[in-house]
């Protein structure tokens, strides 16, 4: 399956209280993946994990700011994007990412007029 002729690479962070989940897709199809597995009572808490290099799991307000930081500075960088909660929620419906909880898309373009934007243009008066 491919998006307007085009493949595209999705870059997936899925961090959890037992374990934390990276891959790396090609359209649909998983490329890579890695898993890290947790014991629940190994940390005491996010300061202990972080210590030892583990992921702490996120309240969904503060993903919200940090992926609307993310996007901010591509977009800064003159990367065209867009937060597609719909998106996420179809890769859920799909079952495309296992069992996360939490799903937002965004894609990424660098081109000469944003793709995620299909407005008329207007006449001149």
């Amino acid at each position: 399956m491919t998006l307007n002729g085009k493949a595209y690479k999705i870059l997936v962070i899925n961090p959890g209280s037992t374990s934390t989940k990276i891959a790396v897709y090609e359209n649909e199809h998983p490329v890579a993946e890695e898993y890290v597995h947790h014991k629940p009572d190994e940390f005491k808490d996010c300061a202990d994990m972080l210590r030892n290099n583990a992921c702490c799991v996120y309240d969904p307000m503060d993903l919200g700011i940090a992926v609307g930081s993310a996007v901010s500075i591509a977009a800064d960088r003159r990367i065209d994007n867009r937060v597609f909660f719909t998106a996420g929620k179809a890769a859920s419906r799909l079952g495309l990412l296992g069992e996360a909880k939490l799903i937002m898309g965004i894609p990424l373009a660098v081109a000469g007029k944003s793709p995620f934007y299909d407005r008329e243009r207007r006449k001149a008066d």
